[in-house]
């Protein structure tokens, strides 16, 4: 009756709410996942049964200035490229990006400004993608 040291608290501990949301967030992600891995093994058997027939889909061919960015279900896959790329037709969406450089102008416009005569002014501009570090 008469220690302190082996009290214990009248409450359990709850967990706080970013680890709860941290839990849900990783058995989601684990679900997504799995289901993710059973698409894409059920899209693989499906290409290789009709294999002749498919392959013309399947294959990208990249030049060297192209790069092919991969959402496999809404989810990054990465960038590819270049050369032949694989891709699965009805769950990967893909979208080439052209690595080199454009140029580009605005044709020449009227411009006032107070107490100038009226002026031209045009611009023209280099615009290029970043290489992927």
């Amino acid at each position: 009756c008469g220690g302190g040291d082996d009290t214990e608290p009248l409450l359990p501990r709850s967990p706080s709410p970013q680890a709860v949301r941290r839990s849900v967030w990783r058995e989601t992600c684990d679900a997504t996942r799995c289901l993710s891995a059973i698409v894409t093994a059920l899209s693989l058997v499906f290409i290789v049964l009709t294999f002749p027939c498919s392959l013309p889909f399947c294959l990208k061919r990249l030049e060297q200035w192209e790069r092919i960015v991969v959402f496999r279900l809404g989810r990054l896959r990465g960038v590819f490229g270049p050369g032949l790329v694989f891709v699965i037709p009805w769950s990967d969406r893909s979208s080439r990006v052209d690595m080199r450089t454009k140029a580009f102008s605005v044709p020449p416009q009227q411009v006032s400004v107070a107490g100038v005569a009226p002026q031209q002014v045009g611009v023209a501009g280099v615009a290029s993608v970043a290489p992927q570090q």
